[in-house]
C-alpha cells in the first residue's frame, strides 16, 4: 500500500520506516528542508539505536522515499499519517496549531479517498477539529476519512516497539476506516484495538500518566522509606513481584522526564480541566516529580557543602565521551553546557554570593531552579572532561594545562561539622563579599526564613482543605497571609477556597489582590493569571458587579486567547444562571451581557455545541406567546439546529427537539450519524 508520513521527527520517521521494512512503500515529507536534506543524503537528524541501517535498507529497496510537500503526500498515499510536534502551550495543554496546518493543507489537495490518520500524540476531541477543518477546507463532496492511531514508543527501543507492538490502536468512525487501517497493520503481529476516535486520544494520554504516577509513587514511597530507615529498593521489589502490580515503571530516582511524560501527564491535566473534571491526582503526581528533583539538589547541596562551578553526573560515571563547554564568566557567572547523549546532567551556574541551581538536560533546556547563599569556586575554562567521587569528595578532571585534581567539598569542614564526621553539611556565605552583596545575602536570609514560615501555614491550610476543614483552611491561608502578604500562591488559593464555599465577598476581595500581585510578578505564568481573572469574575458575578465581572473576562480571554471559547462560554452561563433571581434592569442587562458571551465564544469555536443550545436557552427566556402559541426572538431556531447538527445524539439533542416543536419550528433534518 502507499503511505504517507507528514512529519519525519522521532514519531514520524520512526513509523515510516517500519511500515517500509513491512512492505508499505512509504513517501516522508516534512516542512524542514534540512532534515529531509540530511535523510536524502542518507544521513539521520535524530538518533535511534538500529535507525540508520533500517532507513538505509529501504530506501535501497526503494520502499522509502523523503521529500516533497503535504500536497505530495496526498496525493501519493492512500493513508496520510500526521506525526508532527505538539509542543506544550504555557497552561500545560498541547499546541495542536501544526495539526491544524498540516489539515488545512491536506484538505486543499484532496482528490479521491484518503484516510487521514493522527499519529501525534493530541488531546482529546482532536479529530473532530481536524475532520471540521478538513470538511471547511475541502471541495464540496472529498471523500475522507479520519482516524486516530496512536503510538507507544520509547525512545531507545522505538523500533522494537513499532515492530513487535504490544498492541494496536484504532480510533475511526466507519468501517471503511478501520478495514484500510487493518490491511495497513496486516504484517504485524499484535493485538488489535478499535474504538471510536476520542476514546483512542485518550488512551495514549491515559497510559503515559499512568506510568508517570508509577514513577511518581515510587519517589513518594522513596520518600516514606528514607525517614523510617527502609530500603526503597527493597520495598518495590516486593510489590513489582505481585502481578498485579509488575515492576515496570515502579524504581525510584529522580523523576520521569524525556519528550513525552512530562508534556503528555500536563496535558492530561489541562484536558481534563478543560473538560470541567478536577484531575488533581495528575496535578500531585506532577509534584511528586518536582519534589524528587528538589529533593536530589538538596542532597548534592549538603554531600558537596561547596558547589559553584560543579558539574554533577550520575555517581561513578567517568563522564566521559562528555563535551563540556565553559563561556566566558562574566559577572562571576559559569554557564555550563553537555552535548551528552546517554542521559540528564545538571548545571550549577553559581552567581557571586548567591548561587542559583538550575536543572537543564542535554540539550541545554532548563527544567527546574532554585536559589540559595554559596561560597567562590570555579574549574578553569577549557575543562573537558571530569571524573567525580562523590563519596571520598575528589576527582579529576583534563583541562588546558592537562590533568589536575578536584576538590568537591567532601573532604572540607564547616561550622556545624568542624571534623567533618558525616551527617548534614550547612553552606555558609562566602566571607570574601562586598557589603552590598552581604546586604542582598541577610535579605534573601530573611526572606527564606519567611518563606518557610508561610510555607508551613500554606501546607497545612491545603491539608485541611483536602480534609474538608474549610473554615480551617481558610484559618490557616489568613495566618500566612499576615506572614508575609506578598505571595500570590496563597491569596490565590484563599480566594479560590472562599469561592468554592460561596463567601463570595470575600472571594472577589482576595481575588483582587491576587490579580494585583500577579501583574506585579515579571516572572508570572499570562495562563495563570488568565484562569484567575476568569475565576475573579465569577465571585464578581455573584456580587451583581457585572461590568466589572465583564471586564475581568475580557482580560482573561486576551491573556489566554486558546482559551477564549470557555472562558467566553463560562462567562454566558453564569451570567444566565444568576439573572433567574436578578430584579430588573440589572437582570436585562445580564441577559444581554450573556448572549454576546455566547456568540464570542462561537466565534472563537463555531463548534461549540453547547454556547449554540445554552444561547437558544438564553432567547428562549425572552419569548413571547401570541394566540396561544410561543413565538421565539430571532436566532433561537438556527442556534437549535445548530446544536443538533454538531450534536445528533448529544446530552441535550432530545430536548433541543421538542422545544423546536414547542415553537411550531420543523426539526431540520434526522441528524443521525451515518457511516460512509
Amino acid at each position: 500500500m502507499n503511505i504517507s508520513i507528514i512529519g519525519t521527527g522521532h514519531v514520524g520517521l520512526i513509523t515510516g520506516a517500519c511500515l517500509a521494512e513491512r512492505g508499505h512503500k512509504v513517501l516522508c515529507v516534512d516542512s524542514d528542508e534540512r532534515k529531509v536534506k540530511l535523510l536524502r543524503s542518507q544521513k539521520m537528524p535524530i538518533y535511534e539505536p538500529g535507525l540508520e541501517p533500517l532507513v538505509l535498507r529501504n530506501m535501497k529497496a526503494g520502499r522509502l522515499k523523503f521529500g516533497g510537500s503535504n500536497a505530495d503526500a496526498v496525493a501519493f498515499g492512500k493513508v496520510v499519517f500526521i506525526c508532527v510536534p505538539t509542543p506544550p502551550t504555557a497552561s500545560g495543554g498541547a499546541d495542536l496549531s501544526y495539526i491544524e496546518a498540516v489539515s488545512r493543507d491536506i484538505a486543499r489537495s484532496l482528490h479521491e479517498y484518503r484516510l487521514v490518520v493522527e499519529k501525534s500524540t493530541v488531546p482529546v476531541r482532536t479529530g473532530g477539529h481536524v475532520r471540521s477543518v478538513i470538511g471547511k477546507y475541502a471541495k464540496k463532496g472529498a471523500d475522507f476519512d479520519v482516524a486516530s492511531n496512536p503510538e507507544f514508543l520509547r525512545e531507545g527501543s522505538a523500533i522494537e516497539d513499532t515492530l513487535h507492538p504490544d498492541r494496536i490502536v484504532f480510533g475511526v468512525e466507519t468501517r471503511r476506516a478501520e478495514m484500510v487501517l487493518r490491511d495497513v497493520y496486516k504484517p504485524f503481529k499484535a493485538p488489535i484495538v478499535v474504538t471510536d476516535i476520542k476514546s483512542a486520544e485518550l488512551i495514549k494520554h491515559a497510559s503515559n500518566s499512568f506510568l508517570a504516577l508509577k514513577i511518581s509513587y515510587a519517589n513518594a514511597l522513596a520518600a516514606v522509606c528514607e525517614r523510617a530507615g527502609a530500603n526503597v529498593t527493597e520495598v518495590v521489589r516486593g510489590m513489582g513481584m505481585d502481578k498485579r502490580i509488575g515492576s515496570s515503571f515502579l524504581s525510584a530516582g529522580i523523576g520521569y522526564g524525556g519528550s513525552c511524560f512530562p508534556k503528555d501527564v500536563a496535558a492530561f491535566e489541562a484536558i481534563s480541566r478543560d473538560l470541567g473534571f478536577d484531575f488533581g491526582l495528575l496535578r500531585e503526581v506532577m509534584k511528586i516529580n518536582h519534589d524528587s528533583r528538589e529533593r536530589f539538589l538538596k542532597k548534592v547541596e549538603e554531600e558537596l557543602w561547596i558547589v559553584k562551578g560543579k558539574i554533577i553526573g550520575p555517581d561513578g560515571n567517568p563522564m566521559k565521551d562528555v563535551k563540556i563547554t565553559f563561556a566566558n564568566k562574566d559577572n562571576g557567572t559559569t554557564r555550563v553546557m553537555t552535548t551528552n547523549k546517554k542521559g540528564e546532567f545538571f548545571q550549577l551556574g553559581i552567581d557571586a554570593g548567591i548561587y542559583r541551581v538550575t536543572v537543564v538536560d542535554a540539550t541545554g533546556q532548563q527544567l527546574w531552579a532554585s536559589k540559595g547563599i554559596g561560597v567562590s569556586y570555579d574549574f578553569p575554562e577549557g575543562t573537558t572532561e571530569l571524573n567525580l567521587n562523590f563519596k571520598d569528595g575528589v576527582g579529576s578532571a583534563t583541562g588546558p594545562s592537562g590533568p589536575m585534581k578536584i576538590d568537591l567539598g567532601g573532604k572540607q569542614t564547616t561550622p556545624t561539622n568542624p571534623d567533618n564526621s558525616g551527617g548534614q553539611q550547612t553552606m555558609v556565605p562566602n566571607p570574601n563579599l562586598t557589603p552590598e552583596q552581604r546586604t542582598k545575602v541577610e535579605e534573601y536570609q530573611k526572606k527564606k526564613e519567611l518563606y518557610a514560615q508561610v510555607n508551613a501555614k500554606y501546607v497545612a491550610a491545603n491539608d485541611a482543605e483536602k480534609a474538608g476543614q474549610i473554615d480551617q483552611a481558610i484559618s490557616l491561608y489568613k495566618e500566612a497571609i499576615a506572614i508575609d502578604p506578598s505571595y500570590w500562591q496563597v491569596w490565590r488559593s484563599l480566594a479560590l477556597t472562599q469561592l468554592h464555599a460561596k463567601q463570595y465577598p470575600d472571594s472577589a476581595t482576595s481575588f483582587g489582590k491576587t490579580v494585583e500581585l500577579m501583574n506585579q510578578d515579571p516572572k508570572k505564568d499570562p495562563v495563570v493569571l488568565a484562569a484567575t481573572q476568569h475565576d475573579y469574575g465569577i465571585a464578581l458575578i455573584n456580587e451583581n458587579k457585572v461590568p466589572e465581572a465583564v471586564e475581568q473576562y475580557k482580560a482573561a480571554v486576551a491573556g489566554d486567547p486558546s482559551h477564549a471559547a470557555k472562558y467566553n462560554f463560562d462567562l454566558g452561563v453564569v451570567l444566565a444562571g444568576k439573572s433567574a433571581t436578578t430584579p430588573e434592569p440589572l437582570r436585562s442587562q445580564m441577559i444581554k451581557e450573556s448572549n454576546g458571551a455566547f456568540d464570542a465564544a462561537i466565534a472563537a469555536d463555531p463548534n461549540f455545541a453547547d454556547a449554540y443550545y445554552q444561547k437558544a436557552l438564553n432567547l428562549l427566556g425572552e419569548a413571547k406567546t401570541v394566540n396561544g402559541k410561543m413565538v421565539a426572538p430571532p436566532g433561537t431556531e438556527d442556534a437549535l439546529n445548530k446544536y443538533l447538527e454538531l450534536q445528533p445524539t448529544g446530552p441535550n439533542a432530545e430536548s433541543a427537539k421538542a422545544l423546536l416543536t414547542e415553537i411550531g419550528t420543523k426539526v431540520k433534518g434526522t441528524y443521525t450519524q451515518k457511516p460512509k
